[in-house]
């Protein structure tokens, strides 16, 4: 009886570990989804985007934003893209917190760039949403508090 109450401890020990590795994996996934989806502006003007004011098809700015954010703020970027001189709107954040995770979604949060905050008078935290689909995190919505986040 003690033979099997200690592997059963012992799998349940290992058990723990597995899913407690499973979420450090998720949430590292995570937060490099926020800090691709966030640079992407940045490799949108660095590397799409010809001289001369020459702004390429929508289709391609569109499939480039679709690299890291859902179909509304993908749509969005690509507008504000279109319309826009290059002045930044979203900058990769330094530091981004896991708020609440599953399999499929989840909250991060993070301090709003110092930059972004002078340009544009943004809140000192914001907060993304983000789903998981085809293998990938995906931004699918923002919102902005001045506030510090918490977990859930």
């Amino acid at each position: 009886m003690r033979k099997f109450l200690a592997a059963g401890l012992f799998l349940i020990s290992l058990t723990g570990h597995a899913a407690s590795q499973s979420s450090t994996t998720r949430d590292s996934a995570i937060v490099a989804a926020v800090r691709f989806a966030r640079g992407l502006q940045k490799t949108y003007w660095d590397s799409l985007y010809i001289p001369r004011h020459r702004v390429p098809q929508r289709a391609v700015i569109l499939a480039h934003y679709r690299r890291g954010y859902g179909d509304s703020l993908a749509a969005a970027y690509t507008a504000y893209a279109l319309e826009h001189a290059p002045e930044p709107v979203m900058v990769a954040p330094d530091t981004v917190w896991v708020l609440h995770a599953t399999a499929t979604e989840a909250y991060a949060a993070y301090a709003t760039p110092r930059t972004l905050r002078e340009i544009w008078d943004f809140p000192a935290y914001t907060t993304d949403f983000l789903q998981y689909a085809r293998n990938h995190w995906f931004v699918i919505r923002s919102t902005r508090s001045a506030a510090k986040p918490v977990s859930f």
